[in-house]
């Protein structure tokens, strides 16, 4: 969350300043050595957490007991990644 207000802060005055140089038409590339690791990791979680699902419910159907606190941080990790892949996906447009 701060990196982004921290990129947001940075885009902005890069932009502002090139605004105040007169410079009309212009590029900023963002780049990072972390993108590609994240971009595999927005679509690799999303796969993972439907396997994941399909398992957890196949085991319990079975009535195999499971550990709560392992469920309950799936699920806040499935729910993590859609959120940020939506985000990233409607109007960031980082990494997709």
């Amino acid at each position: 969350m701060v990196a982004g207000i921290t990129r947001s802060v940075m885009m902005s005055s890069t932009e502002r300043a090139l605004q105040l140089q007169g410079q009309t038409s212009y590029t900023l590339i963002f780049e990072s050595p972390m993108l590609s690791i994240l971009k595999v990791f927005m679509y690799l979680l999303p796969i993972l957490a439907v396997v994941w699902t399909i398992l957890f419910k196949k085991t319990d159907g079975k009535g195999t007991y499971y550990n709560r606190k392992i469920v309950i941080v799936f699920v806040c990790l499935i729910a993590l990644t859609m959120l940020f892949t939506v985000i990233d996906l409607t109007s960031m447009h980082l990494l997709a």
